[in-house]
């Protein structure tokens, strides 16, 4: 048995085998397969163990390295063990074959002196490479083009086969393991080996299919979505012009209590007719503005139908069976040059639509994965429901490109200013307004995050519908899931495009960073009774909500689902029973509602409080003030006359802070360092499918620290810590508050500690996502950042009270 070296090196493994030292190459190139998380690093490891092992005659092992390297989603690397796999196959009797030592600085054994340094294969014969693209997900089965339930169908569909790489490519050697090459393969870290491992099932598509009848489970009345979207156009409306009539007061209150500066009188007037005319032109110049923001700060690339054609056979025909029965021009179509799977539709018309997605979506899913997704961006167009949310991203851009811009030039410029008082004004300036304005992207989104999940679950089942593949949609959403943690992982924070795209994307950003893959995720989402009251802020539906409707649609046309899910209860149509369910369900609605005061984040416990015991209160003190005016106490009957509504707004306010004051040391408990300092394994501690906010666990995480660095981090909005078992989103907030970041202090902030191995101890939560709400945030060279979010929660409960006896005290 090889033993393991007490310094395990890739150079020494690579050299090991270099001079055909098998023994110690298998022992080191292992050893840093096991220890190392770097994707590079993993790739180069595992391939010279795969060429150990072959030359060592343990072809088995070869195999199985091989299997892993398949999952790749570098192409390159991917292709070659495919074919490392068929060549290992062939041979009936594999021997040992030391090869000759080569010079190249690789460290790999040629076999037929190859300058490149690795092994050249022999062709694979046509009859293995018929059964390789017979066993490809890429491939769709049989549809029947006469079936009557299959409108969209067509026959000889599965003589569509992926684009066979170009013999160019190659030149009769494996150069896939070639430094150069090696380069290309995304970082990832311990996530993206859990999510390589993933054995999928590549369950079938129905053969015959038609459109999903509306039922529970299926597909809802598409007319309620159409109201969900006239409701939502109305509410973006006024919420846009009250964010901005609230924006100017306060500019202009500001302004008043300066020197040397006046009020603006623009600022004074009604902004309802400017609102509305934005609003109108962008609805009308819509594609175009985004088609220049897209090209502009992200570098979108028009794509040709010859070109998605050659990527993917099965979606191009997917759009052109699609608008060919529906009459519809074929949308314009685009993709982004990044490694995130992104896939975005807008516009105003269906003649002006769009369709964009990314490199990343194209490399890392399957053909028919790929059609179900372009199926899902044809739904929305269909469903009108791209109109609205085109509009409401369009107009998140413009504070979100100042956020992202003001803070790039204002890194920019402050790091070529010379003089340290210079510098920290225009460094606070440019923290100001980069604050304000990512402060307003968020609030804005607000009225969004109501139509967004819901308008993807109606996009899902038209996806459904047009393809017939719920379980290839079911390995869409999560490889794009997996391609966005990639992503992340691999440039260290994430991507401005990820994040201002979020609501038009498929899979957010925020439920795909941790633990995408861990199945006690999807029986949360399905489980939990207070899970869909937890999603109002994330703008998706919950995955595991989503992959349940998929493994119904499966089931509903007798096929093998993808995931194992528990089965949608069907629906009780006896009448008698009816009445049963109804009382039911308004039993536990109230049952919820009673006990959601201990279940709920704390900030919506206090207001779901608030309201309850602040109304109350004011009924109260009414009754009060009419007494007093029958018995003719003069001195209290003001408190049954509140013209204003101070009154209402005062009890409401003092029940908000005592709600806080009194909720807070049971949703903060005290962090005991003997318990903190044990390490989470996060999987276990997510397990729980009735696991709350409230239920918190005082934890230690330890791992990499990611996130945007400098002005662009101000609020720490990206802060995200990289573990063994997955990613955890962090919330932290400094000493300062939410203006921590208008100038340099002396201390530690967490955006000082990007990029480093870092300790952090806090309260594990589990919502809709996983977050850490932070205590401590430090290195082992006693480097610490503190998070005083308890002690902000306390001043803003003490804010709220001297609010209210403000307006009491006014009334």
């Amino acid at each position: 048995m090889t033993s393991i070296p007490d310094n395990p090196s890739l150079e020494a493994g690579l050299a090991a085998l270099k001079q055909s030292d098998y023994q110690n190459a298998i022992a080191h190139l292992a050893a840093v397969s096991e220890l190392e998380l770097d994707d590079k690093t993993l790739t180069k490891a595992q391939t010279g163990l795969v060429l150990a092992y072959r030359d060592t005659g343990q072809p088995e092992k070869a195999i199985a390295l091989c299997q892993l390297l398949r999952q790749s989603s570098n192409r390159k690397v991917k292709n070659w063990a495919v074919k490392t796999i068929a060549d290992l196959s062939d041979r009936q009797h594999p021997t040992a074959v030391p090869s000759t030592p080569v010079t190249d600085p690789t460290g790999f054994v040629p076999l037929s002196g190859d300058p490149t340094g690795f092994a050249p294969l022999a062709p694979k014969p046509p009859k293995t490479q018929k059964r390789l693209r017979r066993k490809s997900p890429s491939v769709p089965p049989d549809e029947t083009e006469n079936s009557p339930k299959n409108t969209l169908a067509e026959s000889s569909s599965d003589k569509i086969e992926p684009p066979q790489p170009k013999a160019s490519d190659f030149s009769g050697t494996v150069s896939l393991v070639a430094p150069a090459a090696l380069t290309q393969a995304p970082t990832a870290e311990p996530t993206r080996k859990i999510v390589e491992d993933r054995e999928w099932r590549q369950a079938p598509r129905a053969k015959q299919w038609g459109p999903l009848p509306v039922g529970p489970g299926l597909v809802s009345d598409i007319r309620l979505l159409w109201v969900l979207q006239g409701v939502t156009a109305i509410a973006f409306f006024w919420w846009s012009r009250a964010v901005l009539r609230f924006a100017e007061v306060t500019i202009n209150k500001i302004l008043a209590l300066l020197p040397l500066l006046r009020p603006i009188d623009s600022f004074d007037r009604d902004p309802t007719q400017l609102v509305f005319l934005t609003l109108a032109i962008m609805l009308v110049l819509s594609p175009w503005l985004m088609d220049g923001l897209l090209r502009f700060f992200h570098g979108l690339k028009p794509m040709t139908h010859a070109q998605l054609r050659d990527r993917s056979p099965d979606a191009a025909k997917v759009m052109q069976r699609f608008c060919r029965q529906r009459r519809m021009r074929v949308p314009q179509l685009g993709i982004l040059p990044t490694s995130t799977p992104v896939a975005i539709t807008y516009g105003n018309l269906s003649m002006t639509a769009r369709i964009v997605v990314s490199e990343g979506l194209l490399e890392q899913l399957g053909d028919d994965e790929i059609a179900t997704i372009y199926a899902a961006q044809l739904a929305q167009i269909v469903n009108w429901d791209f109109l609205v949310m085109s509009v409401g991203v369009l107009v998140l851009q413009i504070p979100y490109i100042l956020y992202w811009q003001v803070a790039k030039w204002g890194e920019y410029a402050s790091d070529r200013i010379e003089r340290p008082l210079l510098e920290s004004l225009f460094r606070t300036v440019a923290a100001l307004v980069a604050n304000l304005s990512y402060g307003c992207y968020w609030l804005l989104r607000l009225p969004l995050l109501w139509l967004s999940p819901q308008r993807l679950l109606y996009s899902d089942a038209g996806s459904v519908a047009t393809t017939g593949n719920p379980n290839a949609l079911t390995r869409a959403l999560l490889k794009m899931a997996r391609g966005i943690t990639d992503d992340i992982q691999e440039t260290k924070s994430t991507s401005f495009l990820t994040e201002s795209f979020d609501l038009l994307k498929p899979v957010g950003y925020s439920q795909a960073i941790c633990n995408w893959q861990a199945d006690a995720n999807w029986s949360w989402d399905i489980l939990n009774p207070y899970s869909r009251w937890l999603t109002w802020g994330t703008g998706h539906p919950l995955m595991g909500v989503r992959l349940q409707r998929l493994a119904h649609y499966a089931r509903y046309w007798g096929l093998e689902t993808e995931l194992d899910l528990p089965a949608i209860a069907p629906e009780r149509n006896s009448p008698k029973r009816s009445r049963a369910d109804i009382r039911d369900t308004l039993d536990r609605a109230v049952s919820l509602l009673l006990n959601s005061y201990k279940r709920l984040p704390l900030l919506q416990t206090a207001l779901i409080i608030s309201l309850v015991l602040g109304l109350g209160f004011r009924i109260f003190l009414w009754l009060i003030g009419k007494i007093a005016y029958f018995m003719y106490i003069g001195n209290l009957v003001w408190l049954s006359q509140d013209q204003r509504g101070d009154l209402m707004a005062a009890c409401l306010l003092i029940s908000f802070s005592i709600s806080i004051l009194v909720l807070l040391n049971r949703y903060f408990p005290d962090v005991k360092r003997r318990t903190a300092l044990t390490e989470v394994n996060l999987t276990e501690a997510i397990a729980n499918s009735q696991a709350l906010p409230a239920d918190s666990k005082t934890c230690c995480l330890q791992g990499k620290l990611l996130g945007r660095r400098g002005i662009s981090n101000g609020l720490g909005q990206d802060l995200i810590l990289q573990t063994g078992s997955g990613l955890v989103k962090l919330h932290y907030i400094s000493p300062l508050g939410p203006i921590g970041d208008l100038w340099n202090g002396k201390g530690i902030r967490p955006r000082d500690l990007i990029g480093q191995s870092v300790i952090a101890t806090g309260w594990l939560r589990r919502g809709a996502i996983v977050w850490l709400d932070l205590e401590t945030l430090g290195t082992r060279a006693n480097r610490t950042s503190h998070s005083y979010l308890p002690i902000w929660l306390t001043v803003v409960a003490f804010a709220a009270g001297a609010w209210s006896a403000y307006l009491i005290w006014q009334t």
